[in-house]
C-alpha cells in the first residue's frame, strides 16, 4: 500500500493570507455600488444598485467566473439592464429560482417597482435574455422593494420604501410558475394592517418552511414578522409577529440576516440612536412567540466599532456579520465571525478582523455569498470586492488504503457542522 504525506494550510480568521481583494473598476469604469449578490452554476450575479464614483443609481450587472482567476479582469462580465429598460437601476437585492435571477426594484432616481429577471440559462450579453415588469402599475405601495427570497415556487419582494414619507407594508409575491409580465403571477398583502410596526423591513429570510422580515423602519423597530409559506398568503392567521425589544431594550434596527443551522440571525445596523452591533438570532425549534426562543449578544463588546453590519454568511461551521457603516459617514472592514459550535451569548465564541488594516477599500460592503470554499463581500462603497477563504481549523485527513500512484487525490475537511470536500496536491513515496 502506498503511504501518503500531505500538509493542509489551514488558516485561521485572521490570518492575512486568508484575505484577496479585487477592485472591478479595473475590468469594467461602470462597476461600483453593488448591493447583495446571488449564485446559479459557476456564476456569482451582483445586483446593481448606486455607483459613488459617478454618483449615479446604475443597472449594470456584474458576473464573476469562480471557475476563473479572481483578479483577472476577463473573469468579469457586466451588462447595463438600463439600456434595455430605462428604468432598470437601482436595485437592493437579487434572488434565484435556480434559472432565473430576480432583482428587487428600490430607487432609480425616484422610488420604484421595475422588478428585472435574467435568464441564466441565455446569453448574459444579449438585451433578449432580459424581462422587465413594473409592479407598481398594479398595486401603488408595491416599489422601493429591499431584498427578496424564493422558497421553492414564490419569490418574496420586501415592503420597505423609505424615500417616501412613510413605509409601506405589503408583501410583493411572485408565482415562479406563472407568466413573468402576467398580473396574474403576482399577489398583494399589506401586513401593517395587521400590526402598525411590520413595515420598513431590510430583508427576508427563508429557513425551508417559513419566510422573516427583517425589521428596520428608520431604526425604529425590531418587529419580526413570519409568514408561513404553507398557509395562505392572503390570510391573516398566516402571519405572526414578535418584537425582539422584548428580549432586549436596544435590539431594533437591523440590516439583513441569515438562517445557519436552525437558527435566524438578524444582522445589527442602526437602532435610531446610533450604528450598533446587538446581533440577535431565533431558535426556529421553539415557539415563535415566547421570549425565551432569541437570544442578543453585543458584538461591540468585543470591539467597539464592530457595528453597523449588512447581512449574514454562513460556510457550514461559522457565521458571518458583513461590515457596512459604524458612525456617519464611516464605512468599515470589520468582519465578525461566530462560531456556530459554541453559546451564542459569550464573547469568546466571536472573532472580530479589520480587513481594512488590509486594504485601504475594503469597507462598506451590501452583503456577502458563500460559493466554492471562499466568500465574497459585495462592493458598495467601491468596486473593490473582499474574498475570504474560510478554512476551518478542525482539519482530518481521510486515509486512503490501495491508492495507486497518483498526482493528486481527495481530501476531506472534517467539521462538527458539515463535510466538504477540497483538492490538494500530495506526494507519494
Amino acid at each position: 500500500m502506498n503511504s501518503i504525506t500531505t500538509q493542509v494550510d489551514a488558516r485561521a480568521f485572521n490570518d492575512s493570507a486568508s484575505y484577496s481583494f479585487y477592485d472591478t473598476s479595473s475590468a469594467n469604469s461602470s462597476s461600483g455600488g453593488y448591493f447583495r449578490a446571488a449564485s446559479v452554476g459557476q456564476y456569482i450575479y451582483f445586483a446593481p444598485y448606486y455607483n459613488y464614483v459617478t454618483s449615479q443609481y446604475h443597472g449594470v450587472v456584474m458576473r464573476y467566473d469562480t471557475t476563473e482567476v479572481f483578479d483577472l479582469s476577463g473573469s468579469y462580465a457586466f451588462f447595463d439592464m438600463a439600456s434595455v429598460n430605462a428604468s432598470a437601476k437601482g436595485y437592493k437585492g437579487v434572488t434565484t429560482d435556480g434559472k432565473y435571477l430576480y432583482f428587487s426594484p428600490f430607487f432609480n432616481g425616484v422610488i420604484h417597482g421595475m422588478i428585472a429577471r435574467y435568464n441564466t440559462s441565455a446569453d448574459f450579453n444579449a438585451p433578449s435574455s432580459y424581462d422587465f415588469y413594473d409592479v407598481s402599475g398594479m398595486n401603488s405601495s408595491a416599489k422601493g422593494l429591499y431584498g427578496n427570497v424564493f422558497d421553492g415556487r414564490y419569490v418574496y419582494f420586501v415592503p420597505n420604501g423609505n424615500y417616501e414619507s412613510s413605509y409601506p407594508g405589503v408583501v410583493v409575491r411572485y408565482d415562479t410558475t406563472g407568466a413573468f409580465n402576467s398580473p396574474e403571477s403576482y399577489s398583494f398583502y399589506d401586513i401593517s394592517g395587521l400590526n402598525a410596526s411590520a413595515k420598513g423591513f431590510t430583508g427576508a429570510i427563508f429557513d425551508g418552511i417559513s419566510v422573516y422580515f427583517v425589521p428596520y423602519n428608520g431604526g425604529n423597530s425590531g418587529v419580526v414578522a413570519r409568514y408561513s409559506t404553507t398557509a395562505d398568503f392572503n390570510t391573516a392567521s398566516s402571519y405572526e409577529f414578535f418584537d425582539l425589544t422584548g428580549v432586549n431594550a436596544n435590539a431594533k434596527g437591523f440590516l439583513g440576516g441569515g438562517y445557519a443551522k436552525g437558527f435566524v440571525y438578524f444582522s445589527p445596523y442602526y437602532n435610531g440612536a446610533e450604528y450598533h452591533g446587538l446581533a440577535c438570532r431565533y431558535n426556529i425549534s421553539q415557539p415563535f412567540n415566547v421570549t425565551g426562543s432569541f437570544s442578543c449578544f453585543d458584538i461591540a463588546a468585543i470591539d467597539t466599532e464592530a457595528k453597523g453590519f449588512s447581512g449574514v454568511e454562513w460556510d457550514g461551521q461559522y457565521v458571518y456579520f458583513v461590515p457596512l457603516q459604524n458612525s456617519a459617514p464611516a464605512f468599515h472592514g470589520r468582519i465578525a465571525q461566530y462560531n456556530t459550535s459554541l453559546p451564542f451569548n459569550i464573547s469568546g465564541s466571536y472573532q472580530v478582523y479589520d480587513t481594512e488594516a488590509l486594504n485601504a477599500n475594503s469597507h462598506g460592503f451590501r452583503g456577502a455569498i458563500y460559493k466554492f470554499n471562499y466568500i465574497y463581500f459585495v462592493p458598495y462603497n467601491n468596486a473593490q470586492i473582499t474574498r475570504m477563504e474560510p478554512y476551518n481549523s478542525s482539519v482530518q485527513i481521510v486515509s486512503m488504503p490501495g491508492l495507486d500512484l497518483m498526482e493528486t487525490a481527495a481530501i476531506f475537511i472534517l467539521t462538527a457542522a458539515y463535510t466538504r470536500i477540497r483538492y490538494f496536491p500530495i506526494r507519494i513515496f
